[in-house]
């Protein structure tokens, strides 16, 4: 991505520093699984990232599933910008960049009948290749 390679862990700064935090969760073995509803799906980690990089990379989905047969236990750990950060994508990596009609020519061209927010996506990582 062209960024400097302390770019996140400065962004993440603020006036008291990044924080580290970790969780810790046991899930029962649970034999009749279809009886229990499970957890929800979530994104959490990796947000911030998703937004600083302006959408180029994605946060993972990800969901506990229910163990039918013995308890897991799960570790994970968490580095998270300071409370006061401020989190935005990179002024390099915003849209547009050096943007030129006949790119967008171009690519509509090719995706005229797709989705015109998957279109506009496309533009975006196509103008990031083109600006390095």
């Amino acid at each position: 991505m062209k960024l400097l390679s302390d770019y996140i862990k400065e962004s993440f700064k603020g006036n008291t520093g990044p924080s580290v935090g970790t969780k810790v969760a046991k899930y029962p073995e649970l034999p009749q699984p279809e009886l229990v509803r499970g957890q929800r799906e979530r994104t959490e980690t990796g947000d911030q990232v998703g937004v600083l990089t302006n959408g180029r990379y994605k946060s993972a989905l990800r969901r506990v599933m229910i163990n039918k047969i013995g308890s897991r236990l799960s570790i994970a750990t968490f580095y998270n910008p300071a409370s006061e950060a401020i989190i935005s994508p990179a002024p390099k990596l915003l849209y547009p960049n050096h943007f030129r009609l006949q790119d967008y020519q171009k690519l509509y061209a090719t995706t005229k009948f797709s989705d015109k927010g998957l279109r506009f996506e496309s533009m975006k990582m196509a103008n990031v290749h083109l600006a390095t």
